[in-house]
């Protein structure tokens, strides 16, 4: 008999304890005056938007440009360099340099809701319509991205995170709804993702939280710039930068904090290998684990649009409950079942209404197990 095993198509490994473990302490930067947006590009500048500016400073603060924009403009920064702005619900996008020379101004043919850069200096254009639609910086139309409408952030392997209201949820590359992270969020939000995961600024409550790449929540720190409310966040590497009304902040990624508090219901460790799922708790807890077969339905159709509003672009089949038991603190595991051959499959663990995780895994006729698989992730394309 022929016996299949899984593959995990994903890029990196997920570390057994959180990657998000904490930011550092925030260090004010420099000054400035009504920050709706903040980026950081490859080459460490960071860009501050709002009150009808954008500010470029070095890693260490120095102003190193300033020009107008539209005011309360919607912003992307480029990972090679350069800002891309436009007006609320307007149609005209403008391509900036990193020192505030227009290179280029092109127009959408539906007004723009919001804007975000990929990790390939593509821009996702958010119309709010149909799924996004990709350009190039130069206005050359590249697609449609497949993710819902919302603020997005778009982390180095290609998962996107969308906020919608005060919903958050992960999209793979090939467009398959993830994992939503959990309630209590305000809106709006402010994203940034890293290759561990997200983190989500939320000025609502004012407070800075981080998940990992599977969902999972990982910590939370409450007014992370004291008195003064967080608006914006970004980040690129280990260096976070923050903002609130009136001033850019720095923090590193990964270092202690006494104000930061880890999440004391984690779900950690996700891996499929052979037809079992195995994934560490840190304290007991309900659990609920459901599994659906992914469709083939074609992503990049030009006028496809997302059913329900919240879906991404792939199809999820009937779901398929696998277990609802009270799992234990530390390792545990559930069977997956009889998995068909070559196909793409989602598995979401839930324990209770905040605290979810979820991993996509593709089942081959041949080759074993993979180790250790990133739990949201997945490898770009199909």
């Amino acid at each position: 008999m022929l016996r299949f095993l899984l593959t995990i198509s994903l890029a990196t490994a997920l570390p057994a304890t959180p990657a998000h473990a904490a930011i550092s302490p925030p260090a004010r930067l420099a000054a400035v005056a009504g920050v709706e947006s903040v980026g950081i590009d490859g080459a460490g500048r960071i860009y501050a938007v709002g009150a009808g500016r954008a500010t470029v400073l070095s890693a260490q603060g120095a102003a190193l440009a300033e020009w107008s924009v539209p005011n309360s403009a919607r912003s992307a920064v480029l990972p090679g360099g350069g800002l891309i702005t436009v007006e609320p619900g307007g149609h005209e996008l403008t391509h900036w340099t990193w020192d505030g020379v227009p290179l280029s101004r092109w127009s959408s043919p539906d007004p723009v809701l919001a804007i975000a850069a990929d990790p390939d200096g593509a821009l996702v254009v958010n119309v709010g319509k149909t799924l996004p639609w990709r350009y190039l910086p130069d206005g050359a139309l590249h697609g449609m991205a497949p993710m819902a409408a919302g603020n997005t952030a778009i982390a180095p392997d290609g998962v996107a995170w969308v906020s919608s209201g005060a919903a958050v949820h992960g999209y793979s590359p090939d467009g398959v709804p993830l994992v939503g992270l959990g309630r209590g969020f305000g809106q709006p939000l402010s994203l940034a993702a890293t290759t561990a995961g997200l983190l989500v600024a939320d000025p609502g409550t004012d407070t800075l939280r981080g998940f990992l790449a599977s969902g999972s929540p990982s910590f939370a720190c409450a007014h992370p710039l004291g008195a003064e409310p967080v608006t914006a966040i970004a980040v690129h590497g280990d260096t976070v930068v923050l903002a609130s009304a009136g001033a850019v902040y720095t923090a590193t990624l990964g270092a202690p904090s006494s104000g930061c508090q880890a999440a004391p219901l984690r779900i950690e460790g996700v891996i499929a290998r052979g037809h079992t799922l195995h994934f560490t708790l840190t304290r007991r807890a309900r659990v609920h684990a459901v599994l659906h077969r992914i469709g083939r339905r074609d992503c990049y159709t030009r006028w496809l649009a997302p059913s329900p509003d919240t879906a991404g672009c792939a199809a999820l089949g009937i779901p398929r409950p696998l277990r609802t038991w009270t799992a234990s603190r530390g390792a545990n595991a559930v069977a997956l079942g009889r998995l068909q051959h070559d196909s793409r499959w989602l598995v979401t663990l839930s324990a209770g209404p905040d605290v979810s995780a979820s991993l996509r895994f593709v089942t081959s006729p041949r080759g074993r197990a993979a180790a250790r698989a990133r739990g949201g992730g997945a490898t770009r394309g199909r």
